[in-house]
């Protein structure tokens, strides 16, 4: 999931003493810079821009200033940052970089921004900041010394995967004789968490179904199952995405036969099942944490068994080579 996007506006004002030609502005007017980017951006491009250039500062926004928007976006493979400026010639100008990590972005937009502001200056490289004035103070006692402080920068804020919870039903084959409905509970984590690639989905599921043999006699079958899944995005076009998976299925298949008449006697059997193979997840991003995706799968039962009923003897289902199961879930990603 892509971070919450955080808006900072702040105001320079040139130092230029006279006119320059292109996008150079006059002494003494204001320009307002608008800077929004997700979270995980850099948040400091305001200060880049001014380390960029002398001939700017920060000063209150002067009515019909002129203005500088830069916005960041995540996309596909990267991200896309857009600088559009107005007011500082009599036509408004626009640009647009991609690049697969935010911070080029933000500089190389710093970059376009300072070079409207002072289209003469060097403003190639930053320059240092300058120091704090530093105060004299006494020296401390050795009981009195305080911890030097920690230079680590600080870890930026958000999680390396993103979590969700789904819960949906669908409709299973070879579990009995026709289709068996079910449900599922699914905890996915997604990863990287501003647009994921890689799902991995862990969950359970329940399913019961009942078939009428004959006149006298009826199998039931229910299968509790645990899932796991191991998904790549292979497509992602906002809103809509495509996985292929391999999934496993594991877990018990039980049935109960029941024969009427003057006596009615019943019986009951179960076996293991473990059944992997390969799924497709199609799924809609909907709104804010919210998703929906369609799921199909096809399986391969590696224990292979048969349901029968006796007195008479009747063989009431076999699993099958191959078993297929498809179904709907709704997704809520956790904050």
């Amino acid at each position: 999931m892509r971070g919450r996007g955080l808006r900072v506006t702040f105001v320079v004002a040139s130092l230029v003493a006279a006119p320059r030609a292109g996008l150079a502005q006059e002494a003494s007017t204001t320009t307002s810079i608008a800077v929004e980017a997700p979270a995980e951006c850099p948040q400091d491009i305001d200060q880049n821009i001014l380390l960029r250039t002398p001939r700017v500062r920060r000063a209150p926004r002067a009515p019909a200033s002129p203005h500088v928007d830069v916005r960041i976006v995540a996309v596909e493979g990267g991200y896309r940052g857009s600088v559009s400026i107005e007011g500082l010639d009599d036509r408004p100008r626009s640009r647009i970089v991609e690049a697969p990590t935010c911070d080029e972005v933000g500089a190389a937009l710093a970059l376009i921004a300072a070079l409207a502001i002072d289209p003469e200056g060097d403003v190639l490289a930053p320059r240092a900041a300058p120091e704090p004035p530093v105060t004299a103070a006494a020296p401390l006692a050795s009981s009195e010394r305080r911890p030097a402080r920690d230079r680590r920068p600080a870890p930026r804020g958000g999680t390396p995967v993103r979590p969700s919870v789904s819960a949906g039903f669908g409709l299973a084959s070879g579990l009995a004789p026709v289709a068996t409905p079910g449900g599922l509970l699914v905890l996915e984590l997604g990863f990287p968490a501003d647009a994921p690639r890689g799902l991995a989905r862990a969950g359970a599921s329940y399913w019961a179904s009942g078939e009428v043999v004959d006149s006298g006699a009826t199998a039931s079958f229910a299968a509790i199952l645990a899932r796991l899944d191991g998904c790549w995005v292979a497509v992602r076009e906002a809103p809509f995405w495509a996985a292929p998976c391999a999934t496993l299925d594991l877990g018990s298949l039980s049935a109960e036969g029941v024969v009427g008449g003057a006596l009615r006697t019943s019986a009951e059997a179960s076996q293991l099942w473990a059944a992997p193979g390969p799924s497709l997840r199609l799924g809609l991003d909907v709104v804010g944490p919210v998703g929906i995706a369609l799921e199909g799968a096809l399986t391969f039962p590696l224990q292979r068994g048969s349901f029968v009923i006796e007195e008479p003897t009747r063989t009431v289902h076999e699993v099958p080579v191959a078993a297929g199961r498809g179904g709907i879930d709704v997704s809520l990603q956790i904050r």
